[in-house]
């Protein structure tokens, strides 16, 4: 892949004023995945529950709980009605997460590498599709991703340090 990134707006600080945009992120999660299930037969909004949970940090609690609102909810919302709600830094890490139509799975995991907020949402999308999956295609394709998005650094700076799982209840992702 040759594409050239811009450069996403960088995370904002952690400060009490993300409370609003994670309980907006939390509602919207809801709508957008209201009445879809996981293949396992769990309500949907479990599995960006989980992803959520595995960050500390508020703001990637956000993006967590929005992850798959653009691919699974497209008539619900579009990056356009995202950013009326939302900060640019989350909606642009929303837009790299979602793999679009046609799109050939190994360019999109190509591009989710290019953010680092993006590949540790994504390993955590990963980890958690794997943890309850049948063996099968999607498995293998699923562990490739997590191979290269853990060892594959594309050009540019740094990434910071390999994405540690958080191990805490799914409730503490959202506030109350």
């Amino acid at each position: 892949m040759s594409s050239v990134y811009e450069p996403l707006p960088p995370l904002p600080d952690e400060s009490d004023a993300l409370d609003d945009s994670l309980a907006r992120a939390a509602n919207v999660m809801l709508e957008a995945h209201m009445g879809q299930f996981r293949k396992n037969g769990a309500a949907y909004e479990t599995h960006p529950r989980t992803v959520a949970a595995m960050f500390e940090k508020k703001s990637m609690r956000i993006i967590g709980l929005l992850h798959d609102v653009l691919e699974d909810a497209e008539e619900k919302y579009t990056a356009e009605k995202l950013r009326r709600i939302f900060p640019e830094w989350v909606v642009a890490r929303l837009v790299i997460l979602t793999r679009k139509p046609g799109e050939d799975y190994f360019d999109y995991i190509e591009r989710v590498n290019t953010d680092d907020a993006c590949r540790k949402i994504k390993l955590a999308d990963l980890w958690h599709n794997l943890s309850d999956s049948r063996p099968g295609s999607r498995r293998d394709k699923y562990r490739f991703a997590q191979h290269y998005l853990t060892t594959v650094r594309p050009p540019g700076p740094a990434l910071s340090a390999p994405l540690q799982i958080q191990s805490q209840p799914l409730q503490s992702a959202l506030p109350s």
